[in-house]
């Protein structure tokens, strides 16, 4: 089966019949890091995120998370991506790519001057693709996730959109 970019549609946002895809997919991507089925959840019910979906043949293949960061430490006018995944079949289409691009260009529009991100120190596929995308290691958190391991956080400057 070959998927083009064309056949991937991104939905600006996303609804209650969301929610299974959401949590079964963040069981699936960071279940290592903790229980995000549930943490993504409450992510997504809350006034100060919004969630992208990528789409192919109206079936949902991946989201994007973009919030508010909670942490005093983070950099003023910033927002922060919680989450980004991609179910493992449709992966290498480029579509966390695009998801990036589209979530850059909210947070820009929503007058973050910078985006932020947590990883874990070994999710070397995920910081490729931030790497990628701009993104520039600033900081390490020591045992940040649920279950222990080490994130980097990763900014990126937010510049004419």
């Amino acid at each position: 089966m070959i998927i083009t970019n064309a056949q991937i549609k991104i939905r600006s946002s996303a609804g209650y019949f969301d929610k299974l895809f959401l949590s079964n997919l963040s069981k699936k991507a960071f279940g290592s890091f903790g229980d995000y089925g549930e943490i993504v959840l409450k992510w997504f019910e809350s006034e100060y995120s919004r969630t992208l979906i990528a789409t192919y043949k109206e079936m949902p293949v991946g989201f994007a998370m973009l919030g508010k960061p909670d942490n005093r430490n983070d950099p003023d006018n910033s927002a922060e991506l919680l989450a980004i995944a991609v179910v493992s079949e449709y992966s290498r289409l480029g579509i966390g790519s695009n998801l990036m691009k589209r979530i850059d260009k909210i947070a820009y529009e929503m007058g973050a001057k910078t985006l932020l991100l947590h990883t874990g120190v070994e999710n070397k596929c995920a910081i490729k693709l931030f790497k990628n995308s701009g993104f520039k290691p600033w900081q390490i958190k020591n045992k940040f996730y649920p279950k222990g391991q080490d994130a980097f956080v990763m900014t990126k400057e937010l510049n004419n959109l």
